[in-house]
């Protein structure tokens, strides 16, 4: 079974409100530095690129994860993780 990541195409922004764009969000299996994927639909059959590079709006669009525990980084577009 499938599971989505927060609520479908969710923003990402720093404190000022500005969308982290070009960022990106890396998934690895929890607790640990293995990098586990994540799928663009319910079905899981088309992976998306790991990291998920966020759009000009701050935006991953739709990701569904694997039924395991998953550790995910948000990042800007330096690579520094937020």
């Amino acid at each position: 079974m499938a599971n989505r990541l927060f609520s479908p195409n969710q923003q990402y922004s720093d404190t000022t409100g500005l969308p982290y764009a070009g960022g990106s969000l890396t998934f690895y299996a929890s607790g640990t530095s293995t990098p586990l994927a994540t799928y663009s639909n319910r079905a899981l059959s088309i992976a998306n690129t790991n990291p998920v590079v966020l759009d000009s709006a701050g935006r991953a669009g739709d990701i569904f994860l694997q039924n395991l525990a998953y550790k995910v980084v948000l990042a800007d577009v330096n690579a520094n993780v937020i």
